[in-house]
């Protein structure tokens, strides 16, 4: 489940379901906000 959130997040995968791209989004929001909050901080 990773890898195929990981792969749409990347766009190497056309075929992943609508589900798993919903995921994939979410993730890079998340990844996202936290890279911003730590670049922030400064951690």
């Amino acid at each position: 489940m990773i890898r195929c959130s990981t792969e749409t997040m990347l766009g190497m995968s056309v075929d992943a379901p609508e589900v798993c791209k919903g995921l994939a989004g979410r993730l890079g929001q998340m990844m996202a906000s936290l890279v911003e909050r730590e670049t922030r901080y400064g951690r």
